[in-house]
């Protein structure tokens, strides 16, 4: 197995962990059950949303592969702010979830699997961006955010 299909398949598992964790521990958090599960259902369904909005931009270049399998550069609607908001949206549906549920393994797998393994992956399809599209990507990396948006730190 290549070590890109390995990230990615790593990548999925960590996601889908990190969901299937949430309701199979939830309340585990010794909190009440309102309005927080509210607040996290409504960040979740945030989540949802930006991930569909993404995917509108992203169309056909959304395949799942590491290694780029458009001919554009998308860099219209969120992907004006942010250059992973699908893996933004991704992050903010698995933390949704979890602080819903009240489930701490929920949440700690999204920080400690999901999340390093989401920034990996972007990391290396922003090395095979850049290979491909060359100066575009570069300009449009140095105008736009990482993953979170209007972040300037690591992870910017």
């Amino acid at each position: 197995m290549k070590k890109k299909d390995l990230v990615a398949l790593i990548h999925a598992l960590s996601g889908a962990a990190a969901l299937i964790a949430s309701p199979a521990a939830k309340g585990q958090i010794a909190i009440p059950e309102q309005p927080i599960k509210a607040i996290g259902y409504a960040v979740f369904t945030l989540g949802c949303l930006l991930f569909a909005y993404s995917l509108l931009f992203l169309g056909r270049a959304f395949m799942g592969n590491v290694d780029p399998v458009s001919e554009r550069l998308v860099t219209g609607g969120p992907y004006r702010i942010v250059r992973h908001p699908v893996y933004l949206a991704m992050l903010v549906m698995c933390l949704g979830l979890a602080v819903g549920l009240r489930s701490g393994l929920g949440i700690a797998l999204t920080i400690a699997a999901f999340l390093p393994s989401t920034v990996y992956r972007a990391r290396l399809e922003e090395a095979a961006l850049a290979d491909k599209f060359g100066e575009e990507w570069r300009a449009y990396r140095d105008r736009s955010h990482f993953i979170i948006p209007f972040f300037h730190g690591p992870m910017a």
